[in-house]
């Protein structure tokens, strides 16, 4: 299912906002790695345009683990 270029909904926002606190945490960039998942309240459709446009990143990497959760992991060059 491919997501074409939609004005992003509040409820959206709200899902982009939270994973984006998750990758940003400390511990997140000390591990280049975060395990995300979609709460119960949050939107599928939301959560698949998100998984779609993250792995559209270039240098992103997308497990797919069980029960709507999914690893980012990202390699970061320094030089």
């Amino acid at each position: 299912m491919l997501f074409p270029s939609l004005p992003p909904t509040d409820t959206y926002l709200a899902l982009a906002c939270r994973v984006q606190d998750a990758i940003r945490s400390p511990q997140a960039q000390r591990l280049h790695e975060v395990t995300i998942s979609r709460r119960p309240c949050e939107s599928r459709q939301d959560w698949q345009r998100l998984l779609y446009e993250l792995g559209s990143t270039t240098d992103l990497r997308l497990v797919s683990l069980c029960d709507d959760r999914v690893r980012l992991c990202w390699y970061i060059d320094r030089s």
